[in-house]
Formats: structure tokens, C-alpha cells, sequence
């Protein structure tokens, strides 16, 4: 059985960005009120999860300083206080939860600036008394504290090809031809289709998953056509399994299914 095979290697790792992501710590104060446990922290895990953003949260604040906690108290709301704390965190904001009760519990919320020290958007809200608070209202009350672009998260795109000249495209937009200088930056999560072509060479195309913040490369290996083909030859469709984890380096190599002159349907996959 004659059976033509190419090869693809997929490799994904935690992206160096073209831009500096702005650093985010999230700290809490808390006016003697138990309502609302874990408050700081779960906005601060809604923030790693929607936001173009490096977020620090309150676990990771109270180690990178023992006693933060005690710091943010002492500072009471003062922004140029808080911003000196976001300098030894080595951030480039501190976002305030603020938790106290006056009559109601209220939650006031702070963006500081640690370079301009001063308060760049705040929010504040009443607890009403055991509500629960869901996700949703969390991303509602983010989606009020920073503009829309900081949730829109990107990841990258690096091709690469055994030949020069071969045009490639991305979800039917062409980026160039090989050799692809430099990443294609795409929003992510999502799915991409890649293609390259270039005559007298097979079709190559490939459907990959870009995480956010992470880069994916594809190395598209092209043969060569051996005089005229029938259609079923002319286009193969490439099987991408497994998951991808966006800052761990993962690799994955999968072969195409690929046409066969002995198969009746033209196609044999293993």
C-alpha cells in the first residue's frame, strides 16, 4: 500500500508580547465585615480570566509583602499611600476592594495608578444582605473599572514552510509569503484555519486553537505534485487532537490525513 504522509508539528508556549501587558495587584480592605469572604480574590480571578492583564491577587500580594494587609489598613484610602505599596509590589496599578459597613455593607472599588498616584476610575456599590454574588456581576463591575480593550485577549500565530514563496492565509486572509516574517497576533481563545499554497506543490491547511497570551506554531511541510492529480488528491484535511494549556509549553505532532491510490474512497488514516 503506497500512502504519501506529511508532516506537522504544533507547538504551544506562553507568549512573549509584542506589547508590555499592564500589572494589575488586587489588595483588600476589609472594616470588620464578614460578608462578602473572598470577595478581593475572586475579582481578581475574573481579571486573569477575561483581561489583557498581568493580575497579582491578594494571595500573591501577601507574599511578595508579609504584611499588606496591615499596609493597605494603614494607608485608609489614601491613593498616594496605595500607590507606593503598588511600587513594592512592582506593579503599574493597584485595584482597591474596599469592604466596610455604614449601615449597609458597601463595596468601593479604586483603580490607582502607581506612577501618577492618583485614583484613574472608582466604583461603589451596596451589598444588599445575603446575596449571593455571581460571576456575572463580578465581570459587570470590571467592565465598569477598565474600557473595553483591556478584554479583548490575543494570542499568536508563527508559520513556518520547507518552501519559500508559498502564500499563506489565515482564515481566508492572506499574511504574506513564506518565510513569515515574525507572529500574526489573532484574538484569542479561538479556532484559525492556516493555508498555504503555492503552485505546483499539494495544499497545505492546518485548524489550530490559539489560547490567549500564548504563541502557536505551525511548520507546514509541502510536497511536491507528481503530474496531474484527480480532485479527491488535491485537498486533505489535517486532525488536530488534544488541549493546550496557554503559559505551559506543550508539544503535539499529528499526521494529515492523506490521499491513497489503493483505498476505494482515496483516503487511509492511522
Amino acid at each position: 500500500m503506497k500512502a504519501r504522509w506529511l508532516l506537522l508539528a504544533l507547538f504551544v508556549a506562553g507568549s512573549a508580547r509584542a506589547e508590555t501587558r499592564r500589572k494589575v495587584a488586587v489588595v483588600e480592605f476589609r472594616g470588620g465585615v464578614e460578608q462578602a469572604a473572598g470577595l478581593a480574590q475572586r475579582l481578581a480571578d475574573r481579571l486573569k480570566k477575561t483581561a489583557s492583564l498581568v493580575v497579582m491577587s491578594p494571595i500573591e500580594a501577601r507574599q511578595h509583602v508579609a504584611r499588606i494587609d496591615a499596609e493597605v489598613a494603614r494607608c485608609s484610602g489614601d491613593e498616594k499611600c496605595l500607590a507606593r505599596l503598588g511600587v513594592q509590589l512592582d506593579v503599574d496599578e493597584v485595584l482597591m476592594v474596599g469592604i466596610s459597613k455604614l449601615g449597609d455593607v458597601v463595596l468601593a472599588l479604586q483603580r490607582i495608578d502607581t506612577a501618577e498616584q492618583k485614583v484613574i476610575a472608582q466604583l461603589s456599590e451596596v451589598l444588599p444582605p445575603n446575596e449571593e454574588i455571581d460571576d456575572k456581576k463580578l465581570g459587570g463591575w470590571l467592565k465598569q473599572l477598565y474600557p473595553p480593550e483591556v478584554f479583548k485577549r490575543y494570542g499568536f500565530i508563527v508559520v513556518t514552510a520547507n518552501v519559500d514563496g508559498a502564500t499563506v492565509s489565515i482564515n481566508g486572509q492572506e499574511k504574506g509569503e513564506t518565510p513569515l516574517e515574525g507572529k500574526v497576533r489573532v484574538l484569542a481563545p479561538r479556532s484559525y484555519r492556516v493555508d498555504l499554497t503555492r503552485s505546483g506543490f499539494t495544499p497545505f491547511a492546518a485548524r489550530i486553537d490559539v489560547p490567549p497570551d500564548a504563541t502557536v506554531e505551525v511548520r507546514a511541510e509541502l510536497a511536491r505534485e507528481e503530474g496531474p492529480l484527480p480532485w479527491y488528491k488535491r485537498w486533505y484535511l489535517w486532525a488536530i487532537l488534544g488541549g493546550v494549556v496557554a503559559g505551559t509549553a506543550i508539544g503535539f505532532t499529528v499526521y494529515a490525513l492523506q490521499p491513497d491510490t489503493s483505498h476505494v474512497m482515496g483516503f487511509i488514516q492511522r
